[in-house]
Parts: C-alpha cells; structure tokens; sequence
C-alpha cells in the first residue's frame, strides 16, 4: 500500500567554480515494519526531472516479520556543474518510471585479476599476491606501469615482514553500480615467520577518481602482554616524473594558506600537536614574513613549518596522485608520517619512533587515506577544496521524523528536541553526552587533562574524573563503563543525525576490544577500566555491543558488525562454558550481558543469541523459586546471597521481553521492578529509582515509563518527580556530578523527558549544567 507521507529529500551542491565529479550520496534509510521488503523494488530515489536514480541497496537489518528495518543506500552523481545543486526525493514506488542514464560502475573478474572501472579510473588488483595495485589507468595512462609497492611493518627487534610474502585474500565486499568496496585481507611475513595481521577496504564511486582506503594493522600474536611494532607503513612509487605540492598553513603576512611546490624530497610528520614539516629547509621561505604557528594553546615561535596532512605528486601537463590522511582530525591519531623524494611515496601509518608502538592483547588500529588521481586542470587550492567526496563513515541522514516513524530502538518515545523551549536542558544533552565526536566535545569536558587524552590509543576514549585522580594528576581511563555509543547513536537518531559518536565506535573496534587471544574467555571480548586497554579482567558485564549495532545500521560499517557479533559470540563461551557460574554473582553480571545478547537477537535474527540470553533469563528463575526473590550469592561459593545491583536487571529483562516478546519475562520485570516502584512514597525513601549503586545518584526513569504504559495509569510519570530533579540538577555528587558520564545516565533518563514534557514537568530555569 502506498504511503505519499513517506518523501525524503536529499540534496548534492557544488560550491566551487569548477566542476565535481564523482559526488557520492549514501544514507542508511530506517524503515517501520510491514513497509518494505525489497528497497530496490518497494522504493525509488527520483531526480528532479522526475527520472529513477536505480539507487543501490542493502539491507542492513530486518523486523521480525521479514520487512526491512535499516536499508543502505548508494548513489553517486557523475558530473555537477559549478555553483550547482542536484535534488533528490526517495519515496515508494507507485509504478515505473524512466530511469535517467547514468555514470554507472563496472567490475571485471578472470583468474587472476579484479578490475574496478569508475568510468574516469580502472583500479586493477592482483588475485594471488599483494601488491596494491597491478594496473591504475585514468586520464589516458597507467600510472602504476610496473612500478613496485607493498605494505610492510617492523617489529621491535628491526625484523620487516611484508604482505608481499604473508597469506593473501581479496573479496568484494559490495558489488554495486554506484559504490564498490574492494577488502583484502592477509598478514605479513618474512622468512622467519608471520607478525601482525592487516585489512585494507578501498571505496570506489562511480564517475570519481577518488579512493578512499581504510587501512587496518591488527595484533593477531598470542600472549597477553601484547607485541611492539616500531613501524607500519605503504610504499610505492607511481608512472611519472613529479614535483611535490603540498599546503603550506602558517600564519604568513597575509594570514593564508598557501600551495607551495617543493622540488626535494620531503617528510611530513603528524604528531599530537600538529603536521609538521621534517625538514622545513625545503620551503625555502623568508623566516622574516612568518609569524608563527597558530596552537590551540597559543604562539609557538618559530614554528613555521605547519603544513596540511597530504602530498601531491604533480607532473605538469600531465595531472598527479593526491594522497591525504583522511581523517577529521589527524593530530588527535598521531603518529603518522607522509613522505615523498621523486616518485616514490610512503604512508606510515606508524613511523618508526624512539620508542615502539605497544599493541595490547588483540588490538588494532585503522587509519584512513584518500587517493585521488587528478588532471592538470585544477590549481592545488582547487584540488585541495575539491578532494574529500569518500570520507569515513561518509552517511547522511534523513529527518528526525523519519528516525521516529520507523519506532526502532525506542526513538519515537524520545523526547523531541526543543532547543528554543528547553535551551539549557538540550545544551547539556549535547556538550555532556561522553564523549560523542571527541573534536568536538571532549576539550570541553575533559581540560585541563586534554593532552592527555591526545594520541593513537587514548583518542576517543573516555578519561574518568571520579575520587581524588585528578588531585594526584593521575589519568582514569574509564573504558567500557557504560556502552556510551548507544547514548550517542540514540540521541543521533532523536535529532534527526545518522549517527555519533564515531570516535568511540572506531575506539572500540580498534583499541578496547581484545581480536584475538588464545584464553576463550577473552577472544572477542572488550576489557573494561584498564590502564592499557586489553590488559585487564575479562568478565560478563561491560562487555557492550548494542551501541555498536546501532552504529552499524546508521552507516553500514562492517566492522561494527563483526565485532558485535564477536562480544556476543564471547558472551555466549562465558554463559555456556566452565565460567557460567558467573552470570550468578551480582545484578550486572546477569543484566548487562541481556543488553547486548538482547540486541544482537533484535538486529540479526540468529537465534544463539536469544538462547544464551534465556539461559540468563532461566538461572534468574531458578534463584527466585529458591529464594523467593531475586538474589545473587557473592562471593561464590560463600554461601553469602544478597540483591546488589538488582537495580541493573529492570532494563536488561525488558529488553530480552521486548526482544523474544516472551510474557514469562514481562512478568518476571514486574516482580523485579513491583518493590522498587512501591518504595517511591515511603517518607523515608529519596523517591527515585536508582539505575545503580547508591552512589551515583542516576535516576532509572525508564522504569517509570514502561510501567507507565503498560498501564496508562499517570501515577508513575507523578511518581518521576524527585528522579526527574536530580536529572535536571546533573546529579550533584561531589568531585563526579555529571562531568564525563552524562552518558551513563542517558539510557535511564531520555524516554521520560517526552513524558515529563507532555505532562508540564520542565523547569527549564532551574537546569544546572555542570562542566
């Protein structure tokens, strides 16, 4: 049945005087149940002369009737004119319409080659060996023409290994007419054996000569200590006789950027502070017209050497590679490294340093980078402004009404954002929510410990500021305390954005989970609170993934999909081998698993999730027929029973009931929840619900909200009034407050404010932020 309620628009602009080519436009579409089955055939994205676009789709998940939940959309404009904007609407299909002729990709396999043709560039990659690239034609000449590359990483003790030599796999991750994503995947190796293990995805669009590559190294090497690498990089060389250019961004006399070519080699290191020019010699610059680089802390003197982190390798007449660091802020992920002399280049992802790179139990590290093939129409200001089309995750969103209609993850019981009516209330949502895109907000939050925080490993995470560490000027690391990703992802969607937290996410991934390990117990498992990231206990709480998921649907990053599954493939080895005894000994070793298990059976249907999820559900059982309430006996083995952090299990059991719709759960919720609820009017009672240890004063208004409808009856929204205070007052704990765990409380807090906004609950005058 047709639904004319359901247009979105979407929109691609060229704000420069020239031409751009190869304009991607992806969107992770939610979708409500019942609605859609197959996007390519349910759905149409139409141009502006009324033409079907003949969009790429995946589905990214499913509701449990079959409809589609979260569908991925691909689509890429081949030429847009200058000052030009294109307009987009996607809406259900009604009937065919003419399909508007595009730029459209093609890829040709035989045994030993892949071939990815743009339309402007052909990528050729080997089947059999790693080498980067066999053949890169585009504008009328190869320019790889039998010029050598290959990646490789050194350990601590100088020994090189390259992926020229290591196992070897390439796939085709997606396969479409707009967007390709090529993986390979392999380790490296040298005589003496393998060290490390990588992963490469490279993104073509169609009509673009851009490539946006993710290059991962991972610690694959058993032992829980970890291994050192003292350098990873990418070298190459290309078919030409370049000159670098590169973007000089000093404050000279004129307070400008300015392109600058440089005829000798050149190294630009990018450290936590800034990119920098290695030998600054090269610029040949007037000392005098500099007046120094401008640092987020001040003037440094002298320091002249501040460059944006990319090179060109121009050959004129002819055109160049453009090789960038493609993240939004690359200093914060120092240390990297470009370097050129003639045409060879190398990309370190980590240069070799005074001191080794530790790489914990089962850690990585993914770094992004665009090439970009280009003539010599364009000056370097204009290729630099015109480079960036591919970026990470590089998703748009759709309206927030949309996010509410599809009524997944409970986004439409949200409250619906009002910053003009509630201005203090909303900007404490968005400054306080940890640690969302750390460029943004974590300098806010976390200074004067900002330094600290700065580097490959530490950036994205989330610095703890609780008991008296800063009085000691000691740095907490308060990894995996809370699943802070699922706060950003839902307050995203709320707003109408398709994602947040994107640091985070790739912090996870990439740092805090353990890929590998040879303890069952630990492989595929996230390490909370440790001072090195994978170092510490492994146990079944703090073992997050529901954010991650929904990350996943919001971009469609693969990764986060794996790696969810693999925390709850983790989860399952501890509820179902010798350590079950676990899930037994307080609240949040049996509710926080139900968290994630609960949302991998929601997201991908595989029922070993829900299983394990129910063998959690059934030992709660056991415990109240035995006892006769909910108890967990601590330390095991003690004989000692008690109800801590029951508190935990209210929003783990609803959301296995909200999962498996099992009535069995609803009404174990309800025995849980019944004596917590009925204490709020006790005169000697604070009258909240409190999500955790008495401590950290957050109030669970969640609960609150589900009895409230379950029943209809406005008594639980009245009975919100004191939990509501403490929410609005930033949860006046001394030295903790709400500084850097806003999050924490997010998921207890967000679905009554709707209700506490419809029932006239809000005194925006009487919010107290707290920063």
């Amino acid at each position: 049945m047709a639904d004319t309620s359901f247009a979105i628009p979407f929109s691609l602009g060229n704000p420069w005087k020239f031409p751009v080519t190869g304009m991607p436009l992806r969107c992770s579409v939610p979708l409500p149940p019942q609605f859609v089955t197959d996007p390519a055939c349910d759905l149409v994205l139409v141009d502006e002369a009324g033409g079907d676009c003949a969009a790429q789709w995946r589905v990214l998940s499913r509701w449990p009737d079959g409809s589609a939940r979260f569908a991925l959309m691909d689509f890429a404009e081949g030429d847009i004119a200058p000052r030009a904007r294109r307009r987009y609407t996607l809406q259900q299909r009604t009937g065919q319409l003419p399909v508007t002729p595009r730029q459209t990709m093609t890829v040709q396999e035989d045994a030993q080659t892949i071939t990815v043709d743009t339309g402007r560039l052909a990528w050729t990659f080997s089947k059999t060996r790693f080498s980067f690239a066999e053949s890169l034609t585009a504008l009328g000449r190869d320019w790889v023409a039998g010029q050598s590359a290959d990646l490789i990483v050194t350990d601590q003790y100088g020994q090189c290994y390259r992926a020229s030599e290591g196992e070897y796999r390439i796939t085709l991750e997606e396969n479409g007419p707009y967007r390709v994503i090529v993986l390979i995947q392999g380790d490296f190796r040298n005589p003496q054996g393998r060290f490390f293990t990588y992963w490469m995805r490279l993104h073509f669009v169609a009509g673009g000569t851009q490539v946006l590559m993710s290059q991962h190294l991972r610690n694959r090497e058993p032992g829980r200590q970890g291994r050192d690498v003292r350098r990873c990089s990418l070298v190459g060389s290309i078919n030409a006789r370049p000159v670098r250019r590169l973007i000089h961004t000093v404050r000279t006399v004129n307070t400008i950027s300015a392109p600058i070519e440089v005829p000798e080699n050149v190294d630009i290191d990018i450290d936590d502070r800034i990119c920098a020019l290695r030998n600054p010699a090269s610029l040949r610059e007037d000392p005098q017209d500099i007046c120094g680089t401008f640092q987020p802390h001040g003037e440094m003197p002298g320091g002249n050497r501040a460059v944006a982190p990319l090179i060109d390798l121009h050959e004129a007449g002819v055109g160049g590679l453009y090789i960038a660091f493609a993240m939004p802020n690359p200093s914060l992920e120092a240390p990297m490294r470009l370097a050129s002399d003639r045409n060879a280049f190398e990309i370190d992802f980590f240069p070799q340093t005074a001191e080794p790179h530790h790489f914990g139990e089962g850690m990585g590290k993914t770094r992004d980078v665009l090439f970009n093939i280009h003539d010599d129409s364009l000056e370097m200001m204009d290729l630099y402004l015109d480079s960036g089309h591919l970026d990470y995750p590089g998703v748009t969103g759709v309206p927030h009404e949309v996010y509410r209609a599809a009524q997944f993850a409970d986004v439409h019981r949200t409250l619906v954002r009002q910053p003009n009516k509630y201005p203090l209330l909303e900007s404490k949502i968005e400054f306080m929510k940890a640690p969302g895109d750390i460029q943004n907000k974590q300098a806010i939050k976390a200074h004067p410990l900002l330094q600290q925080i700065a580097g490959w490993k530490n950036f994205g995470d989330y610095v703890g500021l609780r008991g008296h560490m800063p009085r000691f000027q000691h740095v907490q690391y308060g990894n995996n305390e809370e699943d802070y990703l699922y706060c950003a992802m839902l307050d995203a969607w709320r707003t109408g954005r398709p994602y947040d937290g994107r640091d985070m996410a790739r912090h996870v991934m990439d740092i805090d989970f353990i890929d590998y390990s040879t303890d069952p117990g630990r492989d595929g498992a996230v390490c909370p609170h440790a001072a090195n990231h994978t170092d510490g206990e492994v146990y079944t709480s703090h073992q997050w993934c529901q954010g991650l998921l929904y990350y996943y649907l919001g971009t469609g990053d693969e990764e986060a999909l794996r790696i969810a599954k693999r925390i709850g493939d983790c989860l399952i080895c501890w509820i179902t081998g010798p350590r079950s005894y676990s899930i037994r000994i307080s609240g949040r070793e049996s509710a926080w698993p139900l968290l994630s298990l609960a949302a991998l059976y929601d997201v991908t249907g595989e029922e070993k999730y829900r299983d394990a999820g129910m063998i959690i559900i059934n030992s709660m059982f056991d415990a109240i027929a035995e006892h006769g309430q909910m108890v967990w006996e601590y330390p095991w083995g003690t004989g000692v029973f008690s109800s801590y952090m029951l508190a935990m299990t209210f929003n783990g059991v609803w959301d296995m009931y909200a999962a498996t719709g099992d009535e069995r759960i609803l009404e174990m919720w309800k025995l849980l929840t019944t004596p917590t609820i009925e204490s709020l009017t006790d005169p000697n009672s604070k009258g909240y619900v409190h999500f955790r240890n008495a401590h950290l004063m957050w109030a669970d208004l969640t609960v609150l909200v589900r009895w409230y409808e379950l029943t209809g009856d406005p008594k639980y929204i009245e009975l919100g009034k004191n939990g509501l205070r403490l929410v609005l007052a930033a949860c006046p704990e001394p030295l903790i407050q709400s500084d850097s765990i806003y999050a924490m409380g997010y998921r207890h807090f967000i679905l009554f404010l709707k209700n506490a906004d419809e029932f006239g609950m809000i005194d925006d005058n009487h919010v107290t932020l707290v920063w």
